[in-house]
Protein backbone atom coordinates (compact mmCIF):
# COMPACT_ATOMS: atom_id res chain seq x y z
CA UNK A 1 0.00 0.00 0.00
CA UNK A 2 1.02 3.12 -0.73
CA UNK A 3 1.17 6.56 0.99
CA UNK A 4 1.18 9.99 -0.32
CA UNK A 5 -0.27 13.66 0.35
CA UNK A 6 -0.29 17.01 -1.31
CA UNK A 7 3.77 17.89 -1.66
CA UNK A 8 4.16 14.23 -3.66
CA UNK A 9 1.21 14.92 -5.61
CA UNK A 10 2.19 18.19 -7.01
CA UNK A 11 6.00 16.48 -7.26
CA UNK A 12 4.35 13.73 -9.57
CA UNK A 13 1.90 15.93 -11.54
CA UNK A 14 4.43 17.08 -13.82
CA UNK A 15 6.11 14.04 -14.58
CA UNK A 16 2.53 13.00 -15.80
CA UNK A 17 2.09 16.05 -17.82
CA UNK A 18 5.11 15.56 -19.36
CA UNK A 19 4.37 11.54 -20.12
CA UNK A 20 0.84 12.18 -21.36
CA UNK A 21 2.11 15.04 -23.49
CA UNK A 22 -0.88 17.30 -21.67
CA UNK A 23 -0.38 21.24 -21.40
CA UNK A 24 -2.63 24.23 -22.18
CA UNK A 25 -2.76 23.78 -26.29
CA UNK A 26 -3.16 20.07 -26.07
CA UNK A 27 -6.77 18.14 -26.33
CA UNK A 28 -8.00 16.90 -22.77
CA UNK A 29 -6.85 14.21 -20.65
CA UNK A 30 -8.30 12.64 -17.85
CA UNK A 31 -6.67 11.15 -14.36
CA UNK A 32 -8.39 9.02 -12.49
CA UNK A 33 -7.01 8.56 -8.74
CA UNK A 34 -8.24 7.31 -5.38
CA UNK A 35 -10.12 10.18 -3.60
CA UNK A 36 -7.78 10.31 -0.40
CA UNK A 37 -4.51 11.69 -2.08
CA UNK A 38 -5.99 15.10 -3.11
CA UNK A 39 -10.21 15.96 -2.10
CA UNK A 40 -9.37 19.60 -1.30
CA UNK A 41 -5.74 20.49 -2.63
CA UNK A 42 -7.14 23.69 -4.98
CA UNK A 43 -3.51 23.80 -6.28
CA UNK A 44 -3.53 20.31 -7.96
CA UNK A 45 -6.93 20.97 -9.45
CA UNK A 46 -6.06 24.03 -10.53
CA UNK A 47 -2.40 22.98 -12.19
CA UNK A 48 -4.49 19.82 -13.81
CA UNK A 49 -7.29 22.25 -15.11
CA UNK A 50 -4.26 24.99 -17.01
CA UNK A 51 -2.75 21.33 -18.76
CA UNK A 52 -6.36 20.69 -19.83
CA UNK A 53 -6.17 17.66 -17.56
CA UNK A 54 -9.65 16.60 -16.04
CA UNK A 55 -8.97 15.03 -12.52
CA UNK A 56 -11.59 12.26 -11.29
CA UNK A 57 -11.40 10.93 -7.83
CA UNK A 58 -12.89 7.62 -6.62
CA UNK A 59 -14.34 7.15 -3.50
CA UNK A 60 -11.54 5.97 -0.93
CA UNK A 61 -10.09 2.92 -1.64
CA UNK A 62 -12.03 2.14 -4.00
CA UNK A 63 -10.03 2.39 -7.21
CA UNK A 64 -10.07 -1.86 -7.36
CA UNK A 65 -13.71 -1.84 -8.49
CA UNK A 66 -13.28 -0.73 -11.90
CA UNK A 67 -10.27 -2.62 -12.79
CA UNK A 68 -11.33 -6.29 -12.25
CA UNK A 69 -8.23 -8.06 -13.09
CA UNK A 70 -6.65 -6.39 -10.29
CA UNK A 71 -9.13 -8.60 -8.11
CA UNK A 72 -9.41 -11.57 -10.54
CA UNK A 73 -5.99 -12.29 -11.98
CA UNK A 74 -3.75 -10.22 -10.10
CA UNK A 75 -4.42 -10.61 -6.53
CA UNK A 76 -4.69 -14.50 -7.60
CA UNK A 77 -1.31 -14.10 -8.79
CA UNK A 78 0.07 -12.47 -5.81
CA UNK A 79 -1.29 -14.83 -3.65
CA UNK A 80 -0.09 -17.68 -5.46
CA UNK A 81 3.42 -16.15 -5.97
CA UNK A 82 3.50 -15.45 -1.89
CA UNK A 83 3.04 -19.35 -1.59
CA UNK A 84 5.55 -20.23 -4.24
CA UNK A 85 8.10 -18.41 -2.05
CA UNK A 86 7.00 -19.91 1.32
CA UNK A 87 6.94 -23.40 -0.40
CA UNK A 88 10.68 -22.53 -1.74
CA UNK A 89 11.99 -21.18 1.39
CA UNK A 90 10.34 -23.54 4.12
CA UNK A 91 13.61 -25.54 4.07
CA UNK A 92 15.62 -22.54 5.16
CA UNK A 93 18.02 -24.30 2.62
CA UNK A 94 18.09 -22.18 -0.76
CA UNK A 95 18.31 -18.39 -1.35
CA UNK A 96 15.08 -17.06 -3.77
CA UNK A 97 16.61 -15.15 -6.54
CA UNK A 98 15.43 -13.93 -9.32
CA UNK A 99 15.93 -17.11 -11.09
CA UNK A 100 13.36 -18.47 -8.61
CA UNK A 101 11.10 -15.89 -9.31
CA UNK A 102 10.81 -16.42 -13.53
CA UNK A 103 10.78 -20.13 -12.28
CA UNK A 104 7.64 -20.13 -10.71
CA UNK A 105 6.07 -17.31 -13.29
CA UNK A 106 5.40 -20.07 -15.49
CA UNK A 107 3.64 -22.20 -13.15
CA UNK A 108 1.76 -19.49 -11.58
CA UNK A 109 0.69 -17.95 -15.30
CA UNK A 110 -1.12 -21.35 -16.04
CA UNK A 111 -2.95 -21.65 -13.15
CA UNK A 112 -4.27 -17.92 -13.48
CA UNK A 113 -4.37 -16.45 -17.00
CA UNK A 114 -6.74 -18.44 -18.30
CA UNK A 115 -9.91 -17.60 -20.74
CA UNK A 116 -12.88 -18.27 -18.24
CA UNK A 117 -10.97 -16.62 -15.34
CA UNK A 118 -10.42 -13.79 -17.26
CA UNK A 119 -13.71 -13.08 -19.26
CA UNK A 120 -15.90 -13.45 -15.99
CA UNK A 121 -13.76 -10.80 -14.45
CA UNK A 122 -15.53 -8.51 -17.00
CA UNK A 123 -19.18 -9.82 -16.81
Amino acid sequence: MGYTNESIALGWLPHFIKHVDAGSDTKWRVLLFDGYIVQVQNVFVIKCHENKIVPIAFPSHLTHVPQPLNIGIFHRWKHYYNRAIHHALYPLDIVYTIASFFGHGSSIREQIFQLFTIKNMFK
